[in-house]
């Protein structure tokens, strides 16, 4: 199936409805699902279309996860199931900020995420990879219901205060980017289950870590880990640990293997 954005949108203007899954949801092999996805091309520009999705299936848990959480064979979607909206513009999803559960706009050169998108209190997904994210605004914490939060290949540097209040976060994507430490909010999250810090400054993890009862799938590769907190060592529900490209000591490896056992681990030690 060809999901390219010409071919999406050669599609849109001849074709009203259609059996195909928008970009980034991820939701598997059309083939095996009758959901019809209804393009409005009232719009005539891919980043602007408004995608109404019927009938999807609601998924309580992700049903599968990878390193790379953006693989669409991989990721997992949590949009609600009936008439709901899934918006390529902060413009269009505030002007439908009581339907609006899904953005995505990425490659969009976006700088700025406006402080409103914590009217937007239905979203369940945010996709804003490959922008040019410096901050994310202190409104973004509003979000009760926010679930899938990927922001791979941004300029961010640090997360907000309040950034914990994402009490419902699953899946975080935030590799690529310049953050220099891990933040203590991410070990106040409990039901997060997938955390990409991928390719970041990042050269210790707190020993709060532990608190991420819930966490299955780690992400850390390429950043200057020398060495990791005996509390990581006793989550025993991690299904994926990916280390690579860090300086870690024969000894943090002897200890992983040991502790670790059930985990998948990948450690190409950066020398």
């Amino acid at each position: 199936l060809n999901l390219t954005p010409k071919y999406l949108l050669d599609r849109m203007k001849t074709d009203k409805q259609y059996l195909v899954l928008p970009v980034g949801f991820g939701l598997g092999s059309p083939a095996k699902r009758r959901n019809k996805i209804i393009v409005d091309d009232r719009t005539e520009t891919l980043p602007e279309v408004l995608v109404t999705a019927l009938g999807i299936d609601r998924k309580e848990e992700p049903r599968k996860i990878s390193g790379n959480l953006k693989n669409d064979d991989h990721m997992a979607i949590d949009i609600q199931p009936v008439n709901k909206f899934m918006s390529g513009s902060f413009k269009s999803a505030l002007e439908r900020k009581n339907r609006t559960d899904a953005i995505t706009m990425t490659y969009g050169g976006i700088k700025t995420i406006p402080k409103e998108i914590g009217q937007l209190i239905k979203l369940v997904y945010i996709d804003l990879e490959n922008n040019e994210i410096e901050e994310l605004p202190d409104e973004l914490t509003l979000l009760p219901k926010l679930k899938d939060l990927y922001l791979r290949n941004n300029k961010l540097h640090s997360l907000p205060q309040q950034f914990s209040n994402l009490t419902s976060l699953r899946i975080l994507g935030l590799a690529n980017n310049n953050l220099a430490e891990f933040s203590n909010q991410l070990t106040h999250m409990p039901n997060l289950v997938a955390l990409d810090l991928s390719n970041n400054g990042i050269s210790a993890i707190p020993s709060e870590i532990g608190q991420m009862k819930n966490l299955r799938q780690l992400f850390l590769k390429n950043n200057n880990l020398k060495t990791l907190p005996v509390e990581l060592y006793a989550m025993k529900k991690l299904s994926k640990l990916y280390l690579d490209g860090n300086p870690l000591s024969e000894e943090t490896i002897s200890q992983l293997k040991k502790e670790l056992k059930k985990t998948e681990i990948s450690f190409d030690v950066k020398k």
